[in-house]
């Protein structure tokens, strides 16, 4: 995909300190898990404002607002972490997963070969979207 900047709210500039930008984004991982949407994205923004826009920061928002169903929002900050970190292993499965979802499962192959290609000796994210897409976009 290509490069996009990172989208509007999200600053390149550091606003806080790395400690609160780590808690922030520990809180955002722990309400991901538990699946409360709002209040994660919410520590999401809290942890970017500390931080600057981190891949981790931008994938997991993508994560979450695709979870959401605001698939187009989604597609803005995957591709938003790929522009900082072009083989970031998250970003592109999800972004895989997304495609999928679209029921483009060309595009989720070109994310799994990238895929492929920076996991010479196989990791998970490989094997998560090669379920995805033999699923062929039915719901896992």
């Amino acid at each position: 995909p290509a490069a996009a900047p990172a989208p509007a709210g999200m600053s390149s500039l550091l606003f806080g300190d790395p400690a609160s930008g780590d808690r922030a984004y520990v809180s955002a991982v722990s309400l991901i898990n538990e699946r409360r949407w709002p209040e994660a994205l919410a520590a999401l923004d809290e942890a970017g404002r500390a931080v600057g826009p981190h891949p981790d920061i931008l994938t997991y928002r993508g994560y979450v607002l695709r979870r959401m169903g605001q698939l187009d929002a989604a597609e803005t900050w995957y591709r938003a972490a790929l522009a900082i970190a072009p083989d970031h292993r998250g970003a592109t499965e999800y972004y895989g997963e997304l495609k999928v979802l679209r029921g483009d499962l060309d595009g989720a192959k070109v994310m799994l070969a990238r895929l492929e290609k920076s996991c010479v000796y196989g990791c998970p994210e490989v094997e998560e979207l090669r379920r995805w897409i033999d699923a062929g976009g039915q719901p896992l």
